[in-house]
C-alpha cells in the first residue's frame, strides 16, 4: 500500500468526520481540536477502521499485560501459544467477559471499530438502539466512514457523561480519561489537539478529496499489526480530474467536467443508509418502517437523485436502452453502472474498477447485507459484469447538486424489478415529460449543513464468500 494511497483515504474519512461534527452543531474551536485530536488518535490518523490481528507476542503482551497476566499469560512463549491458537482466542483472551461480552467469539466479533474504536457488545448495542443501525448482528457497518462518523458524534455528544464539557474547557487529561478509560497515549493526544487548536475553528464542510481507483489501507490501529487489507475501497470525490471527453461529456452543461455525473451518481449512497433487499422493492417502507428495494430500483433512484429524468428500468430493459451508452472495460469511471444478465441477474453503482486486472467494487441491493458494497470481476462471486453503462448527458435534466435534498423515483406500477438471481421483463418506460416533474436536489448553504453524510462517498466494502 503506497503512502499515497494511504493519504487519500484518510483524507476522505476526515473530510467525512468533519461534515458529520459541524452538522451536529460542534462549533467551539477547543471543542473541534479534542475531537479531532482524540478520534485521530485512535483511528491511526484516521486510516483505520478497525483493529487488526495481532501477530507478535511482544506487542500482544506489552499492550495488554495486566489482562493476560491476569489469565496466567506472562510470557512471550505462552502469548505465541495463545496467537498460535488464533484471533478469535486472543480476542476473547482480551476483551472476554467484559464490555458486554459473554459469549465466545464476542471479543472477536465487537473489537475496536470507527474513529472512536467502538469497542464491545454492550457499546455496539448502545450505538445500534441510538442510531438505528443493526450493528449487534453487523457489527462490521462501524467500519464504513459515514457510519463512524454518526458513532463518533454519538458517542461523544451522548454516550460519554463529560467528554464534551472536558473539550470545551481544553483539558486534555479529562477528555483522554473519559474517552480511554487512562492516559494511553496521552502525549500524542496532546500534541494533536493542539495542532488543531493553532489551527483554527472549522466553519464550512468541503468535499473529500479525489481518490478514484485506489484501495485505501489495512485496517489496523495503534497497537494491532497490520493484517492484509480485506473491507476497504476508495471512494471517489471531490474535484474531478480532467479525462477525455466522451460524446455524452460533450454534451453536458459546459461548467461540469466530464465526470462530474458519475460522481453525482455515486453520492448518492448514503440515501440508502439501512435499506434491505426486497425483490421488487422500489424503496418503500414495509409494515415495520424498514425500506425495502432491489437492485434496479437503487440505481434508478441514484440516478434520479442525481437529476436524471430516466425512467425505471429492470436490468432485462436496462441491457438494451436508449438511455444508457456502453462503456468499455477501460474507460469505466466511479459511478458507472455494472450490468449481470443471465443466471446472475443484477446491477449497481461503480465505486472502483481496474481493467489491468478486472477486479473493483460496486454498490447496490444486495440480499444479504442490504444496499451496501460488493466485490466484482476476476475471482469474485459477482464476476465481470457483462456490460457497463453510463447515463447519456441528454437525459441530465439539472446539474445535479451533491448536498441537495433528496429526489426519489416516481414508483412504477406494479414494478417487476431484476432479482440476483431471476430475470424479469421490463416494464413499459414512462415517458420523459412524466419524469421530467421528478423533484430534483436543491443547494444548501454553508449555514444549513444538512444531511452532508448522505453526501459523503461509502468506503466499506463487505468481505463476501457466498455472492450476496
Amino acid at each position: 500500500m503506497s503512502k499515497k494511497q494511504t493519504s487519500h483515504a484518510a483524507a476522505n474519512n476526515k473530510t467525512v468526520l468533519i461534515n458529520a461534527m459541524l452538522q451536529a452543531g460542534i462549533r467551539d474551536p477547543k471543542e473541534q481540536a479534542m475531537f479531532l485530536a482524540q478520534t485521530a488518535h485512535e483511528s491511526l490518523n484516521f486510516s483505520s477502521m478497525r483493529e487488526g490481528n495481532y501477530r507478535t507476542a511482544s506487542n500482544l503482551l506489552s499492550t495488554f499485560k495486566k489482562r493476560l497476566n491476569a489469565q496466567g499469560i506472562t510470557t512471550e512463549q505462552q502469548a505465541q501459544t495463545l496467537i498460535n491458537a488464533g484471533q478469535d482466542k486472543v480476542y476473547d483472551a482480551i476483551y472476554g467477559g467484559r464490555m458486554g461480552n459473554n459469549k465466545s467469539g464476542d471479543g472477536i466479533k465487537y473489537r475496536g471499530r470507527g474513529f472512536v474504536q467502538l469497542t464491545g457488545r454492550e457499546t455496539y448495542t448502545a450505538a445500534s438502539q441510538a442510531l438505528k443501525l443493526d450493528l449487534v448482528n453487523h457489527p462490521e457497518l462501524a467500519e464504513d466512514p459515514a457510519n463512524a462518523a454518526k458513532i463518533a458524534v454519538w458517542y461523544w455528544q451522548n454516550y460519554k457523561t463529560g467528554l464534551a464539557t472536558a473539550a470545551r474547557a481544553g483539558d486534555v487529561k479529562q477528555a483522554t480519561q473519559i474517552l480511554n478509560g487512562g492516559q494511553n497515549g496521552y502525549a500524542d493526544r496532546k500534541a494533536k489537539y493542539q495542532q488543531y487548536l493553532n489551527q483554527g475553528p472549522i466553519t464550512t464542510s468541503s468535499p473529500a478529496p479525489l481518490s478514484q481507483s485506489t484501495p485505501s489501507p489495512s485496517l489496523i490501529t495503534q497497537h494491532a499489526e497490520a493484517a492484509k487489507p480485506v473491507v476497504h475501497t476508495p471512494p471517489p470525490q471531490g474535484k474531478p480530474q480532467a479525462t477525455k471527453a466522451t460524446e455524452s461529456a460533450a454534451a453536458q452543461p459546459a461548467t461540469q467536467s466530464p465526470h462530474a455525473n458519475q460522481e453525482s451518481i455515486l453520492s448518492q449512497r448514503g440515501r440508502f443508509n439501512g435499506y434491505k433487499y426486497l425483490y421488487g422493492g422500489n424503496g418503500q417502507k414495509d409494515a415495520k418502517g424498514v425500506n425495502r428495494i432491489d437492485c434496479s430500483h437503487l440505481v434508478n433512484q441514484a440516478l434520479t437523485g442525481a437529476g436524471y429524468a430516466i425512467p425505471y428500468q429492470t436490468t432485462a430493459g436496462m441491457a438494451d436502452s436508449k438511455y444508457y451508452e456502453e462503456v468499455d472495460a477501460k474507460d469505466v469511471k466511479p459511478g458507472d453502472i455494472a450490468l449481470w444478465r443471465g443466471e446472475k441477474n443484477h446491477t449497481g453503482i461503480v465505486e472502483a474498477y481496474d481493467a489491468k486486472t478486472g477486479k473493483g467494487n460496486f454498490f447496490g441491493a444486495q440480499s444479504k447485507k442490504g444496499a451496501s458494497s460488493a466485490q466484482m470481476g476476476k475471482g469474485a462471486w459477482w464476476g465481470q459484469p457483462q456490460k457497463f453503462l453510463r447515463p447519456k448527458a441528454e437525459y441530465l435534466k439539472a446539474p445535479a447538486q451533491v448536498q441537495g435534498k433528496e429526489a426519489h423515483a416516481p414508483a412504477a406500477k406494479k414494478p417487476v424489478a431484476q432479482a440476483a438471481h431471476k430475470p424479469a421483463n421490463q416494464p413499459k418506460p414512462k415517458t420523459a415529460a412524466a419524469n421530467a416533474s421528478q423533484p430534483t436536489p436543491q443547494t444548501i448553504g454553508d449555514d444549513k449543513i444538512q444531511q452532508l453524510l448522505r453526501s459523503e462517498d461509502k468506503t466499506r466494502q463487505y468481505r463476501l464468500n457466498n455472492g450476496l
